[in-house]
């Protein structure tokens, strides 16, 4: 399916969608897969004034985005389909729609908290959260093609990864290894944006570690005189303008850092990464 702008969404919705809930939650999971988050928000000066251009982005390919233009764009497609709706912000200044079905019950639609899931194939976490039970979320699922008898929310097959870490008897770091070695397994990374795979990872694994207290992830920005040398993202407007580490403690209080090596698109040990820049 083509989308070059909000316009094509609405045009090749399919025709036998006739709910509010089905309507909603195909543009979620159709804008959620084409929108990435723009990590170089994070860094911008307050006296910059990017939020007005953010506040009035259109939608590209990709879609570049903050929580408020996406809120915006979901918005706007949710008005276009005829569904009442309207953006929030949080105290923390996070913005997100609430929306109203046909029997005037409200549901929020956290769509930039959500992109993680929605690009990996696992059930979101911020749809109708609290307003739709998962069975009748699933049946919307099933028909829109998110999810078939022959394939399920991709989180549902991570407790088979699990098992076979017991039967191997893995702890520690050696644990932590397997699973991010197994994680391209479950994960297609090609439909993902930097953050949104970063988020992915970290649920990923603490979903499957045995003792994931232990486990820290953070992300900074990468030294400027280094950035020019890293491989260019495949999303995102600055190419690796962050790195991101996941952190093990071990009951000794030994620490193992891992860093996401984008030429290998994997996790590797901090020194193992200082090794191949060299």
């Amino acid at each position: 399916m083509q989308i070059r702008n909000l316009e094509d969404f609405i045009t090749q919705m399919p025709k036998d969608l006739e709910s509010t809930m089905e309507k909603a939650r195909w543009l979620y999971i159709e804008l959620g897969k084409r929108s990435f988050y723009d990590v170089s928000y994070k860094y911008l000066n307050e006296d910059e004034e990017q939020e007005l251009v953010y506040d009035h982005k259109p939608y590209e390919n990709p879609n570049i985005i903050t929580c408020k233009s996406l809120s915006k764009q979901y918005s706007n497609l949710l008005t276009m389909a005829g569904i009442k709706n309207e953006i929030v912000e949080n105290r923390q200044r996070h913005a997100y729609i609430i929306f109203w079905d046909e029997q005037g019950d409200w549901h929020t639609a956290d769509i930039t908290d959500d992109l993680k899931n929605i690009q990996s194939g696992c059930r979101t976490t911020h749809f109708a959260k609290g307003s739709m039970y998962g069975a009748d979320l699933r049946s919307i699922d099933l028909k829109l093609g998110y999810i078939s008898p022959k394939r399920d929310y991709t989180d549902s097959y991570w407790h088979i990864l699990k098992e076979t870490i017991r039967q191997k008897h893995l702890t520690g770091k050696e644990e932590l290894k397997y699973i991010l070695a197994s994680f391209n397994i479950y994960i297609d990374i090609e439909k993902m944006g930097d953050t949104e795979l970063f988020g992915i990872y970290k649920k990923f694994v603490l979903a499957c570690k045995s003792d994931s207290g232990r486990v820290n992830f953070s992300s900074a920005m990468t030294k400027a005189e280094n950035r020019c040398n890293l491989p260019k993202s495949k999303y995102g407007t600055k190419s690796g303008l962050e790195n991101y580490y996941i952190t093990y403690i071990d009951e000794n209080y030994n620490e193992t850092e891992y860093i996401y090596d984008r030429g290998q698109k994997s996790f590797v040990e901090n020194c193992r990464l200082e090794e191949i820049e060299k």
